[in-house]
């Protein structure tokens, strides 16, 4: 017996390094065991046998590169082996944010880093001194892209490319230019307070539009624009203010921000604003009758388009008497008059609201057929489906309901008017009845009766599967997916198709995904022999097809780990979901095998329809065929 010895080192500075571990294995594939280098960085083997071996480093040390070369070395008696194996340090990014005029320090600037195949590092904010450092990084090329800039700056969107040496600090300064801008300020002239949804024009001084601007809630517009000067015009004022006609001229210089103070005159008088008491809608042509003090009629008067009805320019300063006298058809009046106080200098609103009259829609969901999985009849009441009715002229949602175990459903009270009715959801194991329906509630209380009907709902898989009737050991042979199928008459969810390998006799090689004729998005899963679980491929179109590599080292996986399934996700697939361009799967066959060895290769395929699943497979059976006897081989596919 004899000794090897296992040294890790720091590439750059040759210091030793704890924690990598190795597997250790004999050149005939035989395993030896796996090892971590001590804090000298020093693996000792003391006891092997002079033999060919192979040692591949599995895990480097935290901030070190990986060394994916193996080393095969002959371990001679009685004279110890030595192999040495160096890391090269991970390596960083520093990003460096200032001001372009100030040179000053900018915070909470964020960067997206990535690798220059697209992979993503992550998104990373500048500190309070405006830097931000990304470390362990491989050597490589990487993109830095600036994707959330600061309020009152030019964001530099360009993306930079930098390249990242082992022990080497890469560093990588961006500017911000400042944005010139305007900041408008609008408030009440009396109280200070800030209005919001007053709009301004904004102009170029040659007359150029530059847009249309509303204050928000805090009463600011902000506009980024070069320099130059600018005109602005107020356009709507809030109600019950004065709108200010005022033309203001504003001089923007760079990098700086001019600020233009408004101020609104509150109006006073007296308005009335009628709207349908359920949707809040302004309510146009509703007759008032306005009586003074005496009980005089002061005057006949009518809402306009917006359900205003303003008397600032009509009625002096007193006290009044309005009543409703005709209300829009579809209504219930309200003839309870108000007694309202004008005051000069004060906006006095009377918000009067009217309830719509009133009907309602009833939904009878029956089975249109004899259901063989739930064994009800034709004619049988449905529960569980669910309706949605929507306004006809706007298309807004105004009721949803569902239908309970005698088969009917009934909306809420709606306003009189024009509705369709939809189903949206159909009952387990029945098809979606797509009919929408056009009704209208013409007259209080009127209850408009509907049938609804579903056919049955069919579930059903298909998977077929074919490959070599035979094979010799060694041999590549591939397994075609003939047919992938969802034979329902209903979509799917969580729908797959899989393939379970025969590992006592195949090996992985590589996937053709196929082509499917419905558009979705999919990944591949895999399995290994040592329990772990994998992402082969992700975000694949089922429109594109792929051959995906399958081997040990395109996956990362040990030289005695296999995958042992293999699985494409679909998510949800309408009914008729079919392949196009069919699957296909590569394996190699184990050398060892004998002649005669049969091996079976199953796939199967599912998807759920509610809470039940949807299941099927197919297997194919191959024979090993060795040139001994008098045994030929036999054709066939």
């Amino acid at each position: 017996m004899t000794s090897l010895v296992i040294k890790k080192v720091d590439d750059v500075s040759g210091a030793p390094l704890a924690g990598a571990k190795f597997f250790v294995e004999k050149q005939n594939g035989e395993h030896v065991g796996e090892y971590t280098t001590d804090k000298t960085g020093t693996i000792l083997i003391p006891t092997l046998s002079p033999d060919w071996y192979v040692i591949r480093e599995t895990k480097a040390p935290e901030g070190y590169i990986l060394d994916e070369t193996p080393k095969t070395v002959e371990v001679k008696t009685n004279v110890p082996t030595t192999v040495t194996f160096s890391n090269k340090p991970l390596s960083g990014i520093k990003i460096i944010k200032t001001d372009s005029e100030t040179k000053a320090p900018l915070q909470g600037v964020t960067f997206a880093v990535a690798k220059m195949n697209g992979e993503k590092i992550g998104n990373f904010k500048t500190d309070k001194d405006g830097m931000v450092y990304i470390s362990n990084l491989a050597d490589g090329y990487y993109t830095v892209t600036e994707t959330e800039g600061l309020e009152g700056y030019h964001w530099d969107k360009a993306p930079k490319t930098v390249e990242v040496k082992s022990g080497k600090q890469t560093i990588l300064e961006v500017e911000n230019t400042p944005a010139s801008s305007l900041l408008i300020v609008k408030t009440d002239m009396e109280t200070g307070k800030p209005l919001a949804d007053v709009s301004f024009d904004i102009a170029k001084q040659n007359g150029e539009k530059i847009g249309t601007f509303t204050t928000d809630q805090n009463g600011r517009i902000i506009v980024d624009l070069p320099e130059g000067k600018y005109t602005v015009v107020e356009t709507a004022a809030r109600e019950s203010y004065e709108l200010d006609a005022k033309v203001h001229e504003v001089e923007i210089k760079a990098g700086g921000q001019a600020v233009l103070r408004v101020q609104n005159k509150p109006l006073s008088g007296l308005r009335l604003k009628k709207i349908d008491a359920v949707t809040g809608e302004p309510i146009y042509n509703v007759e008032f009758m306005v009586f003074d003090k005496n009980n005089k009629v002061v005057g006949t008067f009518y809402t306009d388009d917006r359900g205003l009805i303003d008397f600032s320019s009509i009625l002096t300063e007193g006290r009044y008497t309005i009543r409703e006298t005709r209300c829009q058809e579809g209504y219930y009046p309200d003839n309870k008059p108000r007694t309202v106080e004008l005051v000069t200098g004060k906006v006095t609103e009377i918000v009067w609201k009217n309830q719509p009259q009133a009907g309602q829609i009833q939904v009878t969901k029956l089975s249109a057929d004899d259901n063989e999985v739930n064994g009800l009849p034709a004619g049988t009441p449905l529960a569980g489906a669910i309706f949605e009715v929507r306004s006809y002229k706007s298309g807004n949602l105004v009721d949803r309901f569902i239908t309970g175990a005698d088969g009917r459903g009934v909306s809420k009270s709606l306003p009189l008017g024009r509705y369709i009715v939809k189903e949206v959801q159909s009952p387990t194991y029945y098809q979606l009845n797509t009919q929408e329906m056009d009704i209208t509630i013409e007259f209080a209380t009127q209850i408009i009766k509907l049938e609804f009907s579903n056919k049955s709902a069919n579930t059903g898989v298909s998977i077929k599967k074919t490959g070599n009737v035979e094979a010799m050991p060694g041999d590549t042979i591939r397994y075609d997916i003939r047919t992938v199928r969802n034979t329902s008459t209903v979509p799917l969810t969580d729908f797959f198709w899989r393939d379970v390998l025969p590992t006592d006799a195949v090996r992985l090689n590589k996937i053709v995904t196929g082509t499917y004729n419905q558009s979705v998005k999919y990944k591949i899963l895999a399995t290994t022999n040592k329990g772990k679980q994998l992402i082969v491929a992700d975000n694949l179109s089922t429109l594109q097809n792929n051959v995906i590599d399958c081997s040990n080292a395109s996956l990362g996986l040990y030289s005695d780990e296999y995958v042992t399934t293999f699985t494409l996700i679909f998510g949800n697939v309408k009914a008729g979901f079919l392949s196009v361009e069919q699957p296909q799967v590569f394996v190699t066959v184990l050398k060892n095998l004998p002649d005669g060895y049969q091996f079976a290769n199953k796939a199967d395929i599912g998807g759920r329809y509610g809470n039940e699943w949807v299941v099927g497979n197919s297997t194919w059976l191959t024979t090993i065929y060795r040139a001994t006897g008098n045994r030929l081989p036999k054709t066939g596919y």
